[in-house]
């Protein structure tokens, strides 16, 4: 037990010495914080593979949101590691890779977009009507 209280203490005066240890970065690509322009300047069908949506639609649903204040704060990359990541199913530690953010940057940009998405206006977000065809109704 005595032996555990001296590791203790030279573990605290080291880290009293050096509270932070040197730190190196993970996400040093030449591509950070160019991912998306890449999508969104490249070939339509790279557009439609990464995010399952055409270019257009992407842009219309950023200018949805801003528009509504929704993502007023956020950069369009929020939205499109949201999407990529729906649309891929794609785990936290490959979203930090593809788009050069830490895990924790990313889940949050996540949190922040499906937010967004949740306090859609209903006037935007259509449910389908309730009534039951007659067809299906009358056919036992």
């Amino acid at each position: 037990k005595r032996r555990d209280d001296e590791e203790l203490e030279v573990v605290q005066q080291r880290l009293s010495r050096n509270p932070t240890p040197n730190r190196t970065p993970v996400h040093t690509s030449v591509l950070s914080g160019k991912k998306l322009e890449e999508h969104l300047r490249g070939h339509k069908v790279r557009v439609r593979r990464e995010f399952r949506m055409e270019k257009e639609i992407f842009c219309k649903l950023v200018e949805l949101l801003h528009n509504s204040h929704l993502l007023s704060n956020a950069r369009d990359i929020t939205l499109a590691i949201f999407i990529f990541c729906l649309a891929t199913n794609a785990r936290n530690r490959l979203l930090q890779e593809q788009f050069q953010h830490s895990g924790e940057t990313i889940s949050r940009y996540f949190n922040i977009v499906l937010q967004a998405i949740v306090s859609l206006p209903s006037k935007i977000i259509k449910l389908p009507p309730i009534n039951t065809p007659f067809l299906i109704s009358s056919n036992p």
